[in-house]
This record gives structure tokens, sequence and C-alpha cells, in this order.
């Protein structure tokens, strides 16, 4: 105890203009020189760890890690109908505007499709490829005033295709409840609109499910 004494007795001394030493009678805590810690008769308590600091001109400042940085926000269904983002305009609703893309689609389902193809062959590739470009036959419909038209797809939605006729007109054409025939280089296929409510991204990278039944 003696020794103790004479410590907390030095520490005072040292530290009077420094640290004011708490009047506790097991322990003292003692800052002398840089050093931490709490000491006394109980022994030395494990250092209490602090958070990572670097020394500035101003003193030691704790280091702050960054934000991750944000991403950027997606524009929701209801956001794109707003500005319009599918929209097209008057005078770009031309049937003969889109030849040129009829006939890269063209071009692009000749490289997919092999006449080799078999009919199940042929049924999984029909489910994957992009209609945007290719031409199209209403041939039943629930709605008769749309039975015989025939247009270009321009827009494809996860219900709907939108197509340009002949005659200049911008038709959106339900999926559910439509035949379609779709015209190929050497060939036309029917195709259920109902096999095919789906997003173009979905059905081109997930194996889609047909339904039991088509309902006209």
């Amino acid at each position: 105890m003696s020794s103790f004494k004479a410590q907390r007795k030095q520490a005072e001394k040292k530290s009077k203009n420094e640290v004011q030493v708490p009047e506790f009678p097991v322990l003292v805590h003692h800052i002398v020189e840089g050093d931490r810690g709490w000491f006394g008769t109980l022994g030395a308590l494990p250092h209490i760890p602090t958070k990572p600091s670097q020394k500035t001109a101003k003193g030691i400042v704790p280091i702050r890690k960054t934000p991750p940085p944000k991403k950027s926000k997606v524009l929701t269904a209801r956001e794109k109908r707003k500005l319009h983002v599918f929209d097209i305009p008057e005078e770009s609703r031309v049937y003969d505007l889109y030849l040129s893309l009829h006939t890269l689609w063209k071009r692009y389902v000749d490289d997919v499709l092999s006449p080799q193809d078999t009919m199940p062959t042929l049924v999984e590739k029909l489910k994957k490829i992009d209609f945007h470009g290719a031409q199209i036959r209403i041939t039943r419909s629930i709605c008769p005033s749309l039975v015989g038209t025939t247009g270009i797809v321009l827009i494809e939605t996860e219900n709907t295709y939108k197509i340009i006729t002949k005659d200049n007109r911008l038709l959106s054409v339900p999926k559910k409840g439509t035949v379609f025939t779709l015209f190929l280089s050497s060939q036309e296929v029917t195709l259920f609109g109902a096999n095919f409510c789906y997003k173009p991204a979905v059905r081109a990278a997930r194996r889609v499910k047909a339904p039991s039944s088509v309902q006209l």
C-alpha cells in the first residue's frame, strides 16, 4: 500500500495542472506523458479500443469511411409513361420508314432459324426471338375489327404488340385472346398470343412455360 500511495502522490504532483484525479479510493485515472489506462489495487483494466484516427495540422481527427456511391435511379413504368418515352410521334408513323427495319429482322431470323430445325427446336427458338421489326397478321381476335390487319411490330410490351399498318395507323394489339401469323422468309408460322405474355427480356433469358389452354 505504501508504494501505491507514493505513486498516487507523484501522479497528483505531475498532473495537477493537466488532469484532475478523481477521488476514488480504489481506482486512479492516470494520464501522464501520453500513457492511457486505469491503474489501482485491482490491477490494470484492459485498454478500451478507439476509432482509427490520423494526425493533421489541427490535431487528431477520426477517420471516416467514404460512403458507397449511390446507384442511379431507374425510371418506373409510370414515370416512363408520363415522360412519353415509348410514344411514337405523328410524323414518324409512316409504314415505309420501317421497311428497312423489317429487312434487318429477316436477316436476323435467317441467322437464328435453320431449315433443318425440328418442330420442338423451332418452337423453342420462336419463344426467344426478338419480334421488333417482324411482319405479322392478325388471324383471330376477340376484337373482330382487328382481324386481317397486317403490320410491322415496332414496340413489344408484356401484354401488347404495337404495329404500324400499311395505311400508316399505329395500333396496340393485345396478345391475350389473339392469334397471329408470323411471316418468315420461307414459311408462315401461327402464334398464339397468350403464349407470349411476357416481357421481351424475360422471354429471351428464361425458359417460358406455355399455358395448358388458350381461350379466344
